[in-house]
């Protein structure tokens, strides 16, 4: 009897060394470990008549699975106009929606142009004022110039008469 242990096998009994012993062991391991793995992969060939068989079900699986899809495949849908609640039939009232519908975007269209407009006219006033400020601050700056030199001439002229 085998007692397995986490780094060796111990074996009951005098006289048996440890190394030994986890050698045996180990190569035991090797061994069945090899075997085992050559099981896994031992593949054994079909026969052609089962070869043969299994293909001829797959062909029939797969003619059978296409069939079964055109008969049960989605069917287009005809819908007789109907009275709804009202006087009107379902396609007037969409046609109806749809109009509205296009009057909307152009009424949203048009309302946003305006909009836009109407901002670019108030930027447009806004920039002729702050050009008349200017403008005027210009003006204002030239005639007091104006007045300045005007009056630096006349002083000169009055005491003294020039040599031009």
């Amino acid at each position: 009897m085998y007692t397995h242990t986490r780094s060796r096998v111990v074996r009951p009994g005098p006289g048996s060394s440890s190394i030994s012993r986890d050698h045996a062991g180990h190569e035991r391991r090797k061994e069945l470990d090899l075997k085992q793995s050559q099981r896994q992969s031992l593949e054994v060939p079909a026969s052609k008549d089962a070869k043969m068989e299994g293909q001829g079900l797959a062909e029939q699986e797969l003619a059978d699975l296409e069939r079964w899809k055109q008969q049960n495949r989605a069917k287009p849908v005809h819908l007789v106009p109907q009275r709804l609640g009202g006087s009107q039939s379902e396609f007037e009232v969409r046609q109806k929606q749809q109009l509205q519908q296009m009057r909307s975007k152009y009424q949203q269209k048009l309302k946003r142009d305006e909009s836009i407009r109407i901002r670019k006219e108030a930027e447009e006033a806004k920039l002729q004022q702050m050009k008349a400020i200017q403008r005027e601050k210009l003006l204002s700056r030239l005639d007091t110039d104006l007045r300045n030199r005007s009056a630096c001439q006349i002083a000169p002229h009055a005491g003294q008469s020039s040599t031009w």
